[in-house]
């Protein structure tokens, strides 16, 4: 018998269907031996989708572990939840007609009712586990949603800021019905979905959308929400209560301050005390600190940096210094993804060396 032949006939045998795909028995060595066959065989595949090839075979096998892993928590061949998935802005997104599947193969199928014309921003859609009457009422659980509210849009930057993705321009009927469905489960059945992402959250919650709402946390004493309220009142910073990378070092004020290292000529920064220390400097900074991935880690890397740097930061150094710190502080957090952090990060500097 095929290996092929033989994890066919794993998947459906009544003993993993009863016991290793159970919750209580997630973890086990069966789940565990399983999940790694189907990855091994999958990684090898040459029509694998190219966002789970990654740059090695080491790579390939650690996405499709994930994949496989998902699959078989909902009951679902792997190789259609594969190709099945995308990558969006550095996240692995499953799309929102597999959410509905699984709700389908739970038992779940939700009763749809659109509401409005096609082609209007009020286009709506109701989703129900119960069937709606004819006056629009249902006893079921309901969501509702409409284009308005769900539509995402171009980048922030440029002149389509305001132009509408052409998924939800071209067919907004299927977009509200997959996002419905997705929203539905969300909300009502949030133990099938736990941890999965469609590609039209994480667009909403792209790096465009995040620059939209950010603040330059470095422009100003008042807002800086490092400071403690006595520093941001009396808009001096307490130069006794150092920033990462400072340890070492303690601030004093400069007239601007040259280039240590080749980097861009520093401009005046947010506060009444220009950038003493070169672009340079803090990119090198944030990538030192990117590549850690604890806590602990975190601090060692920021003591080695400050004990190695160059020159005396003043405060307005020190408060690009804290931005960075605390910006991989909150990706290791799990507050922000990675690419999020380092966009972040590449704004902070890029606004104090505009």
């Amino acid at each position: 018998m095929s290996n092929d032949v033989q994890l066919a006939s794993e998947l459906t045998s009544p003993a993993l269907q009863g016991e290793i795909l159970a919750p209580s028995n997630i973890l086990s060595s069966e789940r565990f031996e399983l999940t790694d066959r189907y990855a091994v065989a999958i990684s090898r595949a040459t029509l694998l989708p190219k966002h789970l090839q990654g740059d090695s075979p080491e790579e390939a096998y650690s996405n499709c572990f994930l994949v496989v892993n998902q699959a078989l928590t909902w009951g679902v061949d792997p190789l259609a939840v594969a190709q099945a998935t995308s990558v969006v802005h550095g996240k692995l997104c499953y799309e929102g007609k597999l959410v509905q599947a699984v709700l389908n193969m739970n038992g779940i199928r939700l009763h749809t009712r659109y509401e409005g014309e096609r082609g209007n921003d009020t286009y709506k859609i109701y989703l129900s586990d119960q069937s709606f009457n004819e006056d629009g009422s249902t006893e079921g659980r309901v969501v509702e949603g409409s284009v308005k509210d769900w539509a995402t849009f171009g980048s922030s930057k440029g002149d389509n800021a305001s132009r509408m993705n052409a998924a939800w321009k071209n067919d907004p009927y299927s977009m509200l019905h997959y996002r419905g469905h997705r929203q539905w489960a969300r909300l009502h059945e949030p133990g099938l979905i736990m941890g999965v992402y469609t590609p039209d959250e994480m667009e909403r919650e792209s790096d465009e959308h995040r620059s939209r709402k950010a603040k330059d946390i470095t422009k100003s004493h008042e807002n800086n929400s490092l400071l403690s309220p006595e520093e941001r009142k009396s808009g001096k910073q307490n130069s006794s209560n150092q920033s990462p990378a400072q340890a070492q070092s303690r601030p004093t004020s400069q007239e601007g301050g040259t280039s240590e290292d080749g980097g861009n000529a520093p401009h005046s920064s947010s506060s009444d005390t220009p950038i003493s220390m070169s672009r340079g400097t803090f990119e090198l900074y944030a990538q030192n600190l990117g590549k850690l991935r604890t806590e602990d880690n975190l601090n060692k890397g920021d003591k080695k940096f400050s004990a190695e740097l160059k020159g005396k930061p003043n405060l307005t150094d020190v408060a690009l210094f804290k931005s960075v710190y605390t910006a991989n502080a909150n990706r290791i957090a799990g507050k922000l993804n990675a690419k999020d952090c380092e966009t972040h990060i590449a704004e902070l500097i890029g606004e104090a060396f505009k």
